[in-house]
């Protein structure tokens, strides 16, 4: 399968780039808008000016800067990238300036978006905006906009959001109360928009990424959306509607009554709950206004928000209040406040259950063993729930649709019987698979019962996956997998994903006795599983142990990988294994006895963490830090291993060792094993002109005193900083 917003770069508007132009430099729309300095007619919001970022790799922190700014301005900022599990934790500029949501992050298509606002803005030149999410995500897309003649107190008065696959993208409509106002639309997609929609002004188009800002005004009330031509693929778009400065929605001054019974709970060491009962109106609530700390933090349309991104082990202090379509806010409710919870991202493994749990909810479609699942699927709508009732599905084989959910309660089984080739399958986005055992599917070599790797934005979480011919689980396009069970598979755990691997999070597993038959060579892939031609990726807190192949491995092409709190331990061909790839960081995990003299060759080969042809690029790296790390050299196995071949080049560049930092890790080498950097080009430029650094490491060495490789040789501490290695390291 290909990507869905990669392939894009080289097709209609974005032509001038795949020319060679400069991609995505942040620019303005002076030319194409109104001019950067439009000022409003009285009671006329006016587009005064726009700027726009999108990083080709992925980032957890977008900036952009706006030109000169008129105070009592309004900001608005759109915001999206390419997966369905990030979320914004905070919007802020360099002038001070307060922004709220307009529009919640809305997903869908393996695409989240939102729009948010700063009222009342303060002058000056150079104010640059920031928006940092929960953690890096790909094809980032920041466009900032600033517009005149809003109401400076409360200029939002709704929003709309919508998603699908088509030619033609529309948000859903929102309804104005007063004349004159500003319809803002942005959508995201993962092919090009082309234009603005009926009605509207295209504001920008970015480049490469086509993703789109559009106005107009609105100068009666009535109902309303945003829509855009696109070319093809998937796409979110959204509305959001801003009240002109003087603007009237009638003789209504009557408040909404305060909101009563406001709670907070914190779920994790991240997130805090709030919910509300609702308030009333002589005319009607459209919206309420959550505070946090005194400073207005967002504004939601419903009586429940989740704030995330937060600090773990903090107290936060919540308010809301309502507010009608004539601007009036109620007074602001009773203070409720709640501690996130402490901390779990310095676990070692797994942070939640793995495998199915007892009392797992569910509302919706009920079945019982013996129902066709797919005769269900088909019979309802889109985004349906199937509640599996407890028992065996023999032979079940299922295309959901989008959005569709599978929860099972514990003890549900599918099996396949060895006569039926997968379990579920298809190009559908958004789906949950939940709860249930899979078996004894006939899917083999490179392939899965649970197939994942056609959709987008698949939810796998605390499934049992067994007993399979070929791999577990087949990862696809921004799936978060978590909690699984992946064992006793004749090939791999698990198997990923080909060039559209984006947004992917891979975290509390566990995988384990996988190829236990050897029925499949290591050399080439088996054992826990191998990540392919992936953008982004998330390995987290894992348990990888006893597969008869590599613990944890990327081949081919992969960039800004993270390996991070996984336990790796007791596997045959290595433990953490990044080859022929790119950027890397590679930390907090530990790593010990990954080795089999049945299948470990010798040379630095079959190490707990393994860098073979694989560097930094694009001023990245690849970072090796705060490991603990333990092999067994009785079985061939090496501690932190550097190996340099002729490997060709990929998407890339050259597959070089090149900008590698190890440091800060604790190496046990007591039991054998090497350690350290070797090549066979009869080149040394892996050890002098690379960039690659061993420092601040501790060792345990034990009787192993000569274990170090570099420039071809091999020697103890003396040798090893002689090179200038690890020269402030703690050697016992």
């Amino acid at each position: 399968m290909f990507p869905s917003h990669r392939l894009v770069r080289c097709s209609l508007v974005l032509v001038a780039l795949c020319l060679g132009l400069p991609s995505c430099a942040p620019t303005d729309d002076s030319s194409s808008a109104t001019g950067t300095t439009a000022q409003a007619v009285t009671g006329t919001p006016a587009f005064v000016q726009q700027h726009y970022a999108c990083p080709q790799s992925a980032r957890s922190s977008v900036a952009v800067a706006y030109s000169a700014q008129t105070a009592g301005n309004t900001n608005i900022v759109a915001v999206g990238w390419n997966d369905t599990t990030t979320s914004v934790t905070s919007v802020t500029d360099s002038f001070g300036n307060t922004y709220a949501q307009a529009v919640g992050t809305f997903r869908g298509n393996n695409l989240s978006q939102a729009i948010y606002y700063a009222r009342n803005i303060k002058a000056g030149t150079g104010n640059s905006v920031t928006v940092k999410l929960s953690r890096s995500a790909p094809y980032v897309d920041l466009r900032i906009t600033e517009y005149s003649g809003l109401d400076a107190t409360a200029p939002f008065v709704a929003g709309a959001s919508a998603t699908g696959v088509g030619t033609s993208a529309s948000s859903g409509a929102v309804t104005t109360t007063s004349a004159n106002t500003l319809l803002f639309g942005a959508g995201m997609t993962t092919d090009v928009f082309t234009a603005a929609g009926s009605g509207y002004t295209s504001r920008v188009i970015t480049n490469p990424d086509a993703d789109i800002v559009e106005d107009r005004i609105a100068a009666t009330t009535g109902s309303y959306d945003a829509s855009a031509p696109a070319s093809s693929g998937g796409w979110v778009f959204q509305v959001a509607a801003f009240k002109a400065a003087g603007a009237s929605s009638g003789s209504d001054t009557q408040a909404p009554t305060v909101p009563a019974s406001l709670s907070a709970s914190a779920p994790s060491s991240s997130q805090i709950d709030l919910s509300w009962a609702a308030s009333t109106d002589n005319v009607g609530v459209v919206g309420y206004r959550i505070y946090r700390g005194g400073s207005l933090l967002t504004t939601a349309t419903g009586t429940a928000y989740s704030n995330t991104g937060l600090t773990a082990s903090t107290t936060y202090s919540y308010q809301v209040s309502a507010i009608d379509a004539a601007g009036n806010e109620s007074a602001m409710s009773t203070a409720a406040s709640a501690t996130t919870q402490a901390s779990s991202q310095g676990t070692v493994g797994p942070i939640v259950p793995v495998g199915p749990i007892a009392n797992v909810s569910c509302s919706g479609v009920t079945l019982a063993p013996g129902a066709s699942i797919q005769s269900a699927v088909d019979a309802n709508p889109t985004g349906t729930t199937f509640c599996l009732q407890t028992g065996t599905y023999a032979r079940q084989s299922v295309i959901p649709k989008t959005g569709d959910k599978f929860i099972g309660a514990l003890g549900t089984v599918l099996d396949g019987q060895s006569a039926t080739h997968r379990a579920f399958d298809g190009t559908a986005s958004n789906v949950l698979i939940q709860n249930l055992v899979i078996q004894n599917y006939t899917a083999g070599s490179q392939d899965a019962p649970l197939y994942g790797e056609s959709g987008s934005g698949w939810t796998v979480k605390n499934n049992e996956i067994r007993n399979n011919p070929g791999a577990g689980l087949m990862i696809g396009d921004g799936m978060f997998a978590q909690g699984n069970y992946l064992h006793h598979n004749l090939q791999e755990g698990y198997a990923c994903c080909g060039p559209q691997g984006t947004g992917i999070v891979f975290d509390s597993n566990e995988i384990a006795f996988n190829n236990y038959t050897n029925a499949f060579d290591p050399g080439w892939e088996a054992g826990g599983g191998k990540f392919w031609a992936t953008s982004g990726l998330m390995v987290t807190h894992n348990y990888s142990h006893d597969n008869h192949g590599p613990g944890l491995w990327d081949d081919t092409d992969n960039i800004d990988i993270t390996y991070a709190f996984n336990r790796v331990e007791n596997n045959w061909g290595g433990g953490i294994f990044h080859e022929v790839g790119y950027n890397a960081s590679i930390h907090d995990n530990v790593a010990k006895n990954n080795a089999n003299t049945s299948l470990c060759p010798g040379w630095l080969w079959c190490a707990d963490i393994q860098i073979a042809a694989s560097g930094g690029v694009n001023g990245g790296m690849v970072e090796i830090f705060n490991n603990t790390v333990q092999p067994d050299g009785s079985q061939h196995g090496n501690g932190i291993a550097l190996i340099q071949q002729d490997r060709g080049t990929g998407a890339h560049g050259p597959y070089l060792v090149q900008n590698v930092y190890v440091h800060d890790n604790h190496v046990n080498l007591s039991s054998g094993g090497d350690y350290g950097a070797v090549e066979d080009l009869s080149s040394t430029a892996i050890f002098t002109s690379r960039n690659n650094r061993f420092d601040y490491n501790t060792y345990t060495l034990g009787t192993n005193t000569g274990p170090f490789q570099w420039m071809d040789a091999d020697g103890n501490k003396s040798f090893w900083q002689g090179f200038g290695l690890d020269t402030h390291a703690v050697f016992q």
